[in-house]
């Protein structure tokens, strides 16, 4: 059993006590609460009342989402935090590991999720100072950063039109703050 200091929930975080749900995705199953799942997942909260098999099945299976993505979104609706989980991966994964979680956040319908993996997606953005005197980008690195974070994001939206604009609102937001140190 896992425990969070910080949340009563995370008490219960894949334990068999009052478990009314298992979820599964890849081999792993998570012992969980309908009435936890749907408190964060409005996705969940509307499963759970309608007239699917899933209102009233012991189990349900999450696909079409890594099993670190899926696991992260459960520890996230147990009041774990996010950032926990992505310190865990490296460099190039880390982007494609956010972008996933935007996603399942989106399909699920959990807002706090969608947020802080927004968050963490644009914050190396806020890295990506220019030279005001040459307008340009201190460094290589910090010029391709910020270019493939507009690209992923311009990429998400593309392949997934019906994806919530928060990530693209902020995304836009920012570049928009960086370009007007541009022009300052």
């Amino acid at each position: 059993m896992s425990t969070f200091k910080g949340s009563i929930t995370g008490n219960y975080y894949n334990n068999e006590k009052l478990s009314d749900i298992t979820i599964c995705f890849g081999e792993v199953k998570i012992h969980a609460h309908k009435v936890i799942l749907s408190s964060d997942s409005r996705g969940f909260s509307a499963a759970f009342e309608s007239q699917l098999s899933i209102a009233t099945s012991s189990s349900h299976q999450v696909s079409g989402y890594s099993d670190v993505v899926v696991y992260a979104m459960l520890r996230h609706i147990y009041g774990f935090p996010l950032d926990e989980e992505c310190d865990e991966i490296a460099g190039e994964e880390q982007f494609d590991y956010l972008f996933e979680i935007f996603l399942i956040a989106n399909e699920y319908q959990i807002p706090s999720l969608a947020e802080a993996a927004t968050a963490l997606i644009v914050d190396p953005m806020f890295e990506c100072k220019l030279d005001l005197s040459t307008g340009q980008f201190r460094s290589l690195w910090v010029k391709d950063m910020f270019k493939k974070i507009i690209a992923r994001t311009a990429e998400l939206y593309i392949q997934h039109n019906d994806a919530d604009k928060s990530l693209l609102d902020k995304v836009i937001k920012v570049s928009l703050e960086m370009m007007g140190s541009i022009e300052e």
